[in-house]
């Protein structure tokens, strides 16, 4: 199976949620594909479970169809800023994959 992928291109913070959970927003940009809530993003030795995406900038890339290293989108993960801003500025470490929450263990079908 061809691994989904795209570029980290910017990170910024919310601030906490209403339980004191930190907010982070990264920007990704040339997707494969859309990642959903539950999925698990990895970028260089993180994995950071998806919280909620943002479909109003993916430029009608909700088809279904492949995306051919188009598109950009945010991406809403409940990590600290501070542990996310080095990844965001290093360009070795900007690609980010992710794997579906349905292929994850223990996910239903």
């Amino acid at each position: 199976m061809r691994k989904q992928r795209a570029r980290l291109s910017d990170a910024f913070s919310l601030g906490p949620n209403e339980a004191g959970e930190p907010r982070s927003v990264l920007m990704l940009h040339l997707l494969t594909d859309i990642p959903e809530p539950g999925d698990v993003l990895k970028i260089a030795d993180r994995s950071l479970p998806i919280v909620q995406t943002d479909g109003h900038r993916t430029r009608n890339c909700l088809t279904g169809e492949q995306l051919d290293g188009g598109g950009s989108i945010a991406i809403l993960v409940n990590e600290p800023i501070d542990d996310l801003m080095p990844l965001a500025k290093n360009p070795n470490q900007r690609w980010a994959t992710w794997t579906p929450n349905k292929e994850l263990p223990g996910s239903e079908s």
